[in-house]
């Protein structure tokens, strides 16, 4: 059921906590609507929320907003509720945090970016194919000998979290505890105020990537392989990034490579089931799976919301915004823009063009988009042909609480 739009006055009164009600997690999308029409809304926190997709493109490709002084913002928000001790403690935790690559500024966000983009270009993971077709295969003859398929926790978490052990070497059985280890950190975005104890659980879980990293890191020092985590170590040798830098590199493949394609895959499939003509155009190979991927992902995006600062005067398409100034793009609205796309509340497996803003744009445009798509068109792909039954379970779907990264807490479906 969609919620119900909003009218001008309350959208100018949108409280992060409004977007968090299970009404507007279910279908943000009138909300973003509201939010269009009423161009940039200011919050109570100064914020100002950018739902256009002409203005969101020209924020993210400006490298006069910086998505450093955001982090910073929100830091110094949490710190100065913390006694002085606690935020001694935190400290080291959240420079790891800060020096992840989503978080960095040019140059730093240059010089990490340029280490580790040979991995994730399209060449580079196409010859991941066939391991992720694999890898596929057996999760979803694991559901069938079960008899069932709860889509997040059977496929589309275990599936990107198996890809990126595999892609920094790290043993296949530990995929369940590194994941357990970005979520504490992904729990202190998008959730509202985060409040110090999600603080507090993060750091905890900074400190234990730091201990589980160390002997991996030490053994690749000794015996380097051909994977991504020896190309840090090798780096690090050179001087080219700290200790501090490869974790938090380590980090950032982490959280980015989970939680994109499990949204893709989880909201991709809800999308279609929801649309049985579109599911039947792939599953008779009348559209083409790549096309569909982009689909799903302008239609339901995994990560709706990013932030910047302004760190100078800027002229916005004709507003003037403020150096200093903190601007929520919201990726999700831009991409039901209808002055960018025709019909945009449709769902349209052949749609093209499709110049969405699901992986962002500019120098921060998502260093893993190549392997989302290539897991996300595998995965949906395999599904709909396996199980030509497929349909919806009974019970309600029920989202993740989080402004950030959209998708559901579970998805059963009968097959």
């Amino acid at each position: 059921m969609s919620a119900a739009p909003t009218s001008g006055a309350r959208a100018s009164r949108l409280r992060q906590r409004d977007l968090l009600t299970p009404a507007v997690l279910a279908d943000p999308y009138p909300l973003y609507a509201q939010l269009r029409a009423g161009a940039t809304l200011v919050s109570s926190t100064g914020w100002q929320r950018l739902a256009r997709h002409a203005d969101v493109e020209l924020v993210l490709r400006d490298g006069r907003f910086s998505v450093a002084a955001v982090r910073a913002a929100l830091d110094r928000g949490i710190l100065a509720r913390l006694p002085e001790a606690d935020r001694r403690s935190l400290a080291g935790g959240l420079a790891i945090r800060a020096g992840m690559m989503l978080y960095t500024d040019r140059p730093r966000h240059t010089r990490l970016r340029r280490l580790v983009q040979a991995t994730f270009t399209p060449a580079a993971t196409a010859r991941l194919r066939a391991r992720v077709q694999e890898l596929v295969a057996d999760l979803l003859d694991r559901a069938r000998r079960r008899g069932r398929l709860e889509v997040v926790g059977d496929l589309g978490y275990p599936l990107p979290a198996m890809v990126i052990a595999d892609l920094l070497g790290l043993p296949p059985e530990d995929h369940a505890h590194v994941k357990r280890i970005s979520d504490a950190v992904i729990r202190t975005m998008g959730t509202g105020a985060p409040d110090p104890a999600s603080y507090a659980l993060a750091h905890q879980a900074l400190e234990e990537l730091t201990a589980y990293l160390a002997p991996f890191v030490a053994e690749r020092r000794r015996r380097p392989r051909d994977d991504f985590l020896s190309a840090l170590v090798r780096a690090e040798s050179r001087g080219q990034i700290d200790e501090a830098e490869l974790h938090a590199t380590v980090l950032s493949v982490l959280v980015g490579g989970h939680e994109t394609t499990t949204g893709l895959i989880a909201n991709g499939l809800l999308a279609l089931l929801r649309h049985p003509d579109q599911l039947e155009l792939l599953r008779e190979r009348r559209a083409p799976i790549g096309a569909a991927v982009e689909e799903l992902l302008r239609f339901d995006s995994p990560i709706q919301l990013t932030a910047r600062v302004a760190t100078a005067d800027v002229e916005l398409n004709g507003r003037g915004i403020r150096r200093g100034q903190l601007l929520e793009c919201w990726l999700g609205a831009a991409s039901r823009d209808p002055a960018r796309f025709p019909d945009p509340d449709r769902l349209d497996v052949r749609r093209s063009p499709n110049h969405h803003v699901a992986f962002g744009l500019g120098p921060h445009f998502c260093l893993g988009a190549a392997l989302a798509r290539l897991e996300g068109s595998v995965a949906l792909d395999a599904v709909l042909q396996a199980f030509p039954r497929l349909r919806l379970a009974s019970r309600p779907v029920e989202w993740q609480p989080s402004v950030v990264f959209r998708c559901p807490a579970e998805l059963h479906v009968e097959i």
